[in-house]
C-alpha cells in the first residue's frame, strides 16, 4: 500500500514484487506497507517503510517573437523558434497555429514533435511581398495542448515592416540646387523653378510626401503624368506649402480648397490610394481627388526665392522610367480595296508598349485612328472612301512618351468598279425528279458572284444561290417531281449586280410509282376490330391502302387508326352485295416514318362483323396532298369480279384494285401484279402503273360463280 491506498493490484505468485513509478508522485515522504493474506483471507501487515520522492519538475516550451522586412514582390517567411527548456526523455508534442490571414500573411496550423534530446523546431509563416505603402503590420502564432511538458511562453508575436521609402533623385532641375533628396530655390521669385523625379508610380498605390522644414515661402509639390515645365499649372495633383502657412490643394493650376495650416515638422503626403489621389497632413485625410492615370512623377513648382521641399521621400514600388521608344521606320501604304488601305513598318526599339497610328486627308492635319500592339508591325485601315488618297504617319509609345514620327506614307483608294455585264446562254435541263441543272456563259470579269434566282410562275422569282466568281453551272436540287420551274441569273461586285440573263425553264421528271409493303388480317368469326401491323420499315412521305372487307352488310367501318396517327380517309365504298358481301377502300397520305412493327392499322365496326379481310400496302412515289384521281365500283356473281373503266385525268397514275369474294381469287386480271390473295379467305389486292391518260378497269377470275364486290382507285404519282 502506498500511503494507505492499495498500490496496483493484488499479487498473488512468488516471488512478491510491485513496481513504482515515481514520476508522476508528488515530491516529499510517502509510507509504504506490505499487507499478506492466506487462503482463509486472514492478513498481516509488515513495518512501514518511508521513502521520499524528489522528481525533478517537467521542461517548459517557449515561442520566440520575430521580424520581417516585407518585399514588394514575392514572398518570404517569418520563422518562429519554439524551445524547450532541457532535453526530455520522452518524446514532447505542442499544437501551433496562427489567427486568421491577413492581407500579407498567409495562416498556418500544425503540430510540434520534439523527438528525445531535441531542444528546438521552427514554425514558417508565409509572408507576401505588397509594394503598397503602410503601417507595419503584426500577427500572432499561438501554442497549446503541449504533451510532456507545460508552456512557459505561448504565444509569438511577429511584425512585419512595410518596404521602407526611397529618397527622390532629382532630374529636370530648373533655378533649384540639388541637396540629396532636397530642392531649394535660387532663381528670382516667380513660379519658374523645379525639377522632377527620375522614377515614376507605374500602377497601384504610392506616394511622395516631405517634411516641412520652413514656413516662410511658397513651392508646391505633387505627382504629374509628364514634367512639362516648371510653372505649377502644370502639376496635375498638387499640395500648395504657401508662405501664409495655409496648406491648399492645386490641380493643373486649379484651387481645390485650403486645408487648415501646416507647421515645420509635418508630413505632407500626395499619394494613390485604392487608386484614387488624397491627400494628407500627418496621416489625415484632408481631401480625395479622382481617379490616377500611370505613370505619375514627383513635379515641383517652388516661387520664393530661397523656398526649400526638404527629405522628399517615395514609396518603394516607384521604378526608374524606361527612356522613350525610337521612331519606326519603312512605314508604307498599300491600296488593298476601293474601302481598305494597308499599313507596315518596322519597329526599331524594345522598350515600346504600342504603336500610334494617325491618319490625315491633307498630310497636315493627322488624328490618331488606333494603337497597334507592342510588337505589331502592319495595320488595315478600313471603312475608307474610294479614289481618295490618305496619308499616314506612325510612332512607338511607352510611359515614359511618345518616339519621334516616322516618315509619312501616301496612297489612294483604289477606284470603284463597274458592275459587271450580264450572263448569257442560260440553260436549264432536268435531272431527275428532283433535279434541274443550270449553265451559262460570264460575260465580264469583274464580277465577284454569280446570283442565281429561281420561280415556279415565271413572275415571282427568289435568289437562290450566288455561285463563285468564275462559275458557270449550278445543280438545283430537292425539287418536286413533274413540276416546271423558271430561271434567271445576275453577275454581281461591289458596285452591284448585271442586268438579268433571259429565262431559262425544264420541267423535273415524273417520281416513279413503287410498291413496298403488305399485310393482312382475316379472323375467322365475328370481331368488332381487327389490328394489322406493317411488318417493314416506314418510310416518311409514303401512302397507305387499307382495304375493308366482310361477309355481311349490317356492320358498319366505324374507324380506321393506326399507331403512328396517320389520319384515314376514305377512297371508295361502301360497296355491298346486297345482305351477302361489304368493302370499302381507306388511304392515309404523306404518313409519318416508323421503325419496323412499330406502326399497326386498327379497323373498329360499328358491330361484330362476319369474317372480316383486313388488307394493309404501303406505296411510295405518289401525290401527298391530293393523290385520288378517280374510283369505280361493281358486284357480281360471275366467274370473273371486274369493275367499271375508270378515265384518268393524271399520269402516271397508280390503279389498286381488290376484291371481296363469296368464292375465291385465282389470280390477278391480265396486265394486273397481284400484291395478295389472302387466306383462307381468298380475297385479292392487284395494282398496276399506267403512264398515259386513258381508260381503264379492273378483273380478276375467280374459282367459280358466287357473290363478289370489287373497287378499283386510280392514285396520282408524284
Amino acid at each position: 500500500k502506498l500511503d494507505g491506498a492499495n498500490l496496483g493490484a493484488e499479487v498473488t505468485t512468488s516471488p512478491y514484487s510491485i513496481l513504482w513509478a515515481t514520476a508522476g508522485v508528488a515530491n516529499g515522504a510517502h509510507t509504504l506497507t506490505a499487507v499478506a493474506r492466506d487462503t482463509a483471507n486472514n492478513t498481516a501487515t509488515s513495518s512501514s517503510v518511508t521513502v521520499t520522492v524528489s522528481n525533478a519538475p517537467p521542461p517548459t516550451l517557449s515561442i520566440n517573437d520575430v521580424s520581417v522586412n516585407q518585399a514588394a514582390s514575392g514572398t518570404t517567411n517569418a520563422v518562429f523558434t519554439v524551445t524547450l527548456s532541457a532535453a526530455s526523455a520522452q518524446t514532447v508534442t505542442v499544437v501551433y497555429g496562427t489567427a486568421t490571414a491577413g492581407t500579407d500573411y498567409v495562416a498556418t496550423a500544425g503540430n510540434l514533435s520534439f523527438s528525445p534530446g531535441t531542444t528546438a523546431q521552427t514554425i514558417a509563416v508565409q509572408i507576401s511581398g505588397d509594394p503598397t505603402p503602410e503601417a507595419n503590420e503584426t500577427f500572432v502564432v499561438n501554442l497549446s495542448a503541449p504533451a510532456g511538458a507545460t508552456i512557459a511562453k505561448a504565444q509569438g508575436t511577429g511584425t512585419i515592416v512595410g518596404p521602407p521609402a526611397q529618397k527622390v533623385v532629382w532630374t529636370n532641375a530648373v533655378g533649384v540646387s540639388v541637396a540629396g533628396n532636397s530642392l531649394t530655390k535660387t532663381a528670382t521669385a516667380g513660379w519658374n523653378a523645379g525639377a522632377s523625379s527620375t522614377t515614376a508610380l507605374l500602377s497601384g498605390d504610392g506616394y511622395v510626401e516631405l517634411t516641412v522644414s520652413e514656413t516662410s515661402s511658397d513651392r508646391m509639390l505633387g505627382l504629374s503624368t509628364r514634367d512639362v515645365d516648371q510653372n505649377y499649372t502644370s502639376i496635375g495633383f498638387a499640395a500648395y506649402l504657401a508662405s501664409s502657412g495655409a496648406l491648399q490643394v492645386y490641380e493643373m493650376g486649379v484651387s481645390r480648397g485650403s486645408f487648415g495650416t501646416y507647421a515645420t515638422g509635418d508630413v505632407v503626403r500626395v499619394a494613390v490610394e485604392s487608386g484614387v489621389v488624397t491627400y494628407r497632413r500627418n496621416g489625415v485625410l484632408l481631401y480625395t481627388s479622382t481617379a490616377a492615370s500611370y505613370p505619375l512623377l514627383v513635379d515641383t513648382s517652388l516661387s520664393t526665392t530661397g523656398a526649400t521641399l526638404a527629405n522628399v521621400v517615395v514609396s518603394a514600388n516607384w521604378a526608374v522610367l524606361p527612356p522613350p521608344p525610337t521612331a519606326p521606320t519603312n512605314l508604307t501604304a498599300t491600296a488593298a480595296s476601293t474601302g481598305q488601305i494597308n499599313l507596315s513598318w518596322t519597329n526599331t526599339g524594345t522598350s515600346q508598349t504600342g504603336v500610334k497610328v494617325e491618319r490625315s486627308v491633307d498630310n497636315v492635319t493627322f488624328t490618331q485612328i488606333t494603337i497597334a500592339g507592342a510588337t505589331a508591325v502592319s495595320y488595315s485601315d478600313t471603312g475608307l472612301n474610294s479614289s481618295t488618297t490618305y496619308s499616314y504617319r506612325v510612332r512607338a509609345t511607352n510611359v515614359s512618351g511618345d518616339s519621334p514620327y516616322s516618315a509619312a506614307a501616301s496612297v489612294a483608294t483604289l477606284a470603284p468598279l463597274p458592275p459587271p455585264t450580264a450572263p448569257t446562254n442560260l440553260v436549264a435541263a432536268a435531272a431527275g425528279s428532283g433535279q434541274i441543272n443550270l449553265s451559262w456563259a460570264n460575260t465580264s470579269t469583274t464580277q465577284t458572284g454569280v446570283k442565281v434566282e429561281r420561280s415556279i410562275d415565271n413572275a415571282t422569282f427568289t435568289q437562290i444561290t450566288v455561285a463563285g466568281a468564275t462559275a458557270v453551272s449550278y445543280s438545283d436540287i430537292g425539287l418536286s417531281a413533274s413540276t416546271t420551274y423558271f430561271y434567271r441569273a445576275r453577275a454581281t461586285n461591289a458596285a452591284g449586280d448585271s442586268s438579268y440573263s433571259t429565262t431559262a425553264s425544264a420541267a423535273t421528271t415524273s417520281r416513279a410509282i413503287a410498291f413496298v409493303q403488305k399485310n393482312y388480317a382475316t379472323p375467322q368469326a365475328p370481331v368488332s376490330a381487327v389490328r394489322v401491323a406493317f411488318s417493314a420499315a416506314q418510310s416518311a412521305g409514303n401512302l397507305n391502302l387499307v382495304v375493308v372487307g366482310w361477309n355481311d352488310t349490317k356492320a358498319q367501318v366505324a374507324s380506321v387508326t393506326d399507331t403512328k396517327g396517320n389520319p384515314y380517309q376514305l377512297a371508295v365504298g361502301p360497296t355491298a352485295f346486297a345482305g351477302t358481301l361489304t368493302q370499302s377502300i381507306y388511304y392515309a397520305r404523306n404518313i409519318a416514318g416508323a421503325a419496323a412493327g412499330a406502326n399497326a392499322v386498327t379497323v373498329a365496326f360499328t358491330l361484330a362483323a362476319n369474317y372480316p379481310d383486313i388488307r394493309v400496302l404501303e406505296y411510295s412515289g405518289l401525290d401527298t396532298v391530293s393523290p385520288v384521281d378517280v374510283t369505280a365500283a361493281a358486284t357480281g356473281t360471275a366467274t370473273t369480279s371486274s369493275t367499271p373503266a375508270v378515265v384518268t385525268t393524271h399520269a402516271p397514275d397508280l390503279l389498286f384494285a381488290a376484291n371481296t369474294v363469296a368464292t375465291w381469287t385465282a389470280g390477278a386480271g391480265t396486265g394486273w401484279k397481284s400484291r395478295v390473295v389472302t387466306t383462307p379467305d381468298g380475297d385479292l389486292a392487284e395494282d398496276r402503273v399506267v403512264s398515259t391518260i386513258g381508260s381503264y378497269s379492273a378483273t380478276a377470275p375467280l374459282g367459280g360463280g358466287g357473290p363478289w364486290v370489287m373497287q378499283v382507285v386510280a392514285m396520282r404519282g408524284k
